[in-house]
C-alpha cells in the first residue's frame, strides 16, 4: 500500500504457476496492488537464475538496477543479485546464511522494517 499510494510500478514474481499465485492474490484481496503478476510456468528456467525477475522488469517497463526485491528465499535473493536489482531479505522459514549476507543489500526482519528503509532511503 505505501509504494501503491507514492505510484510505484508493483511486480509479483513468483516460480509457482501464474494462474495460482493470481488467484491466491486475489482470494486475499490484494490483487489491485500488483502491476504485473510473473508466475514460474511463463520464463523457461526458474529462481536461482534471474529469468523470472528479468521478465518482471520488461512487463513493468523499467530496469533491473532501479528494482528492489523483497524476498525470503535463498534462491529468490540469488537470482535477484544475479539479475543486477537490489535484493532485500526478510526472512522466513529459511535461517540467513553468509552467503545470503553477502548478495542481498539487506537484510531485515519484517515488512514493516523494510517499509522503514525504504522510507530512509526516500523512497
Amino acid at each position: 500500500k505505501y509504494l501503491k499510494m507514492r505510484g510505484f510500478k508493483i511486480g509479483l514474481a513468483s516460480s509457482t504457476r501464474e494462474v495460482l499465485v493470481r488467484s491466491e492474490i486475489s482470494d486475499g484481496g490484494l490483487l489491485g496492488y500488483f502491476d504485473q503478476i510473473i508466475g514460474g510456468d511463463m520464463v523457461e528456467r526458474s529462481k536461482p537464475e534471474p529469468d523470472i525477475f528479468l521478465e518482471a522488469c520488461r512487463r513493468l517497463g523499467t530496469r533491473p538496477e532501479n528494482c528492489y526485491v523483497i524476498e525470503d528465499s535463498h534462491n529468490g535473493i540469488r537470482a535477484a543479485y544475479a539479475a543486477g536489482m537490489h535484493p532485500i531479505m526478510v526472512p522466513d522459514l529459511m535461517e540467513v546464511t553468509e552467503e545470503m549476507k553477502s548478495l542481498a543489500e539487506e537484510i531485515l526482519g519484517s515488512l514493516c522494517a523494510v517499509q522503514e528503509f525504504l522510507q530512509g532511503s526516500g523512497i
